[in-house]
């Protein structure tokens, strides 16, 4: 076994049947708790690609998968990864190094270009825990009422008809919010979702060119076959959003630099059903990543970069920065 074997992880992860059981056992890197709200998985990726590997180059990758979602944070070059086992929330991984003992929140702390010494050292640190949140909803002048899915701090209100994609109608959740440490956030969400549905086919229509290359760096990199081989003819790049099915629209706040909110359009996508597409708007407005879905919301967060060597952010950023100076 590989650990590519699960086509929807997280769907498999919440039905805990026969898929499940036979692949946890018969693959040793990768486990899920008891309770079933965790799995881990390492396996090998192609370089810079969610996807297995084709040659002999590869890159080590581990993946959170939970219930209705999953994050992969690359993984130290240099080691030879043995085991994974789960309990609870702790994460118990065997190295030819010695045994790591971790948790998605210090995981998630580390650096993608973190060294083997870094990693192996890891202790199983735990966050400071957050205030409880004590509201059982919150109001959006766009989405009216959200109340809690799937986890306390995620709020969902109305679907909303979204312009963008021809009217179709889409759920909305903020993610990662707690009113109390973040009062802005409503109203920074709500800016951010005015200017998206101010956008109309037309602007997705500008948009295609990276999603066709999203595209076909993916069919380059897995190769043609029957399932993928009319995506691979198409001459014109507009019609790759025939291959596009949206689904929802998430809103968090970046956790570091610029720290603003993000928009961004989770979509399956035909060419790789696993992982699908996002599709990060700064502020509602600009786009500023196309990716497969990871956890970050830019290019320099998913790999650990300054802002100014990932070019789609680095422009808006530094035609915002223009404005402000010259204001």
């Amino acid at each position: 076994m590989t650990g590519w074997e699960l086509k929807d992880a997280s769907a498999t992860l919440v039905e805990d049947g026969a898929e499940l059981r036979e692949f946890l056992s018969g693959y040793p890197l990768a486990g899920a708790n008891q309770e079933r709200t965790l799995m881990v998985i390492v396996r090998r990726c192609a370089p810079g690609l969610n996807a297995p590997p084709q040659g002999e180059e590869y890159d080590w990758q581990l993946f959170l998968v939970f219930p209705g979602g999953w994050s992969r944070l690359a993984l130290p070059k240099g080691l030879e990864y043995q085991k994974v086992s789960l309990e609870g929330r702790t994460i118990t991984i065997g190295t030819d190094r010695g045994v790591v003992v971790t948790n998605p929140s210090e995981l998630n702390s580390l650096s993608p270009t973190a060294l083997p010494e870094e990693f192996v050292a890891l202790s199983n640190r735990q966050p400071t825990p957050r205030p409880p949140i004590r509201q059982a909803s919150i109001v959006s002048e766009v989405l009216g009422e959200m109340v809690p899915r799937d986890f306390e701090d995620w709020w969902q209100g109305r679907d909303l008809k979204v312009p963008f994609f021809d009217h179709q109608s889409l759920p909305v959740v903020f993610m990662g919010v707690h009113p109390g440490l973040d009062p802005q956030f409503g109203m920074d969400a709500d800016e951010a979702l005015r200017a998206f549905l101010a956008k109309t086919s037309a602007d997705r229509l500008r948009a295609s060119q990276p999603v066709f290359d999203n595209c076909q760096e993916f069919i380059e990199a897995v190769g043609v076959d029957e399932d993928n081989q009319a995506m691979a003819g198409l001459q014109n790049v507009e019609d790759i959003w025939r291959f596009v099915h949206p689904q929802t629209v998430y809103l968090s706040r970046r956790s570091r630099r610029d720290l603003s909110v993000y928009l961004h359009i989770s979509c399956q996508c035909d060419w790789e059903e696993e992982h699908g597409l996002q599709l990060v708007f700064r502020r509602g407005h600009d786009l500023v990543r196309v990716s497969a879905e990871d956890g970050h919301v830019t290019e320099s967060d998913a790999y650990d970069r300054p802002d100014e060597e990932d070019p789609m952010l680095w422009a808006v950023l530094r035609d915002a920065k223009s404005q402000t100076d010259a204001a």
